[in-house]
């Protein structure tokens, strides 16, 4: 998936990861009850998800999917939100496209 100057696939990998955690972080504000067994059921499939996520990364890139040397863009969601953090990604993708023709 990673190749020597295009990582687009690997940072639409991380573009997806930041956006899951975002959403599993949206479902457990919405119930968060220190102990409630749901939350705490929801808190322990978010860490085996997590960590199978970064076992793909590892797999296909070699590093840990925390390494930004992996990517060309990195963007924090929680500072700009998923709207432009996805225009972020569109327009590296835009430009790497044109920069191929």
């Amino acid at each position: 998936m990673r190749n020597i100057g295009s990582s687009v696939g690997i940072s639409y990998v991380t573009t997806m990861l930041a956006r899951r955690a975002q959403f599993h972080q949206d479902r457990l504000v919405e119930a968060v009850n220190a102990f409630d067994t749901r939350t705490m059921d929801a808190q322990q499939l978010i860490r085996t998800s997590d960590r199978r996520r970064s076992q793909v990364v590892q797999s296909l890139a070699g590093r840990p999917w925390t390494d930004a040397c992996l990517y060309d863009l990195v963007v924090d969601t929680s500072t700009v939100g998923l709207d432009a953090a996805a225009a972020a990604v569109m327009a590296v993708v835009s430009a790497k496209l044109k920069a191929r023709q």
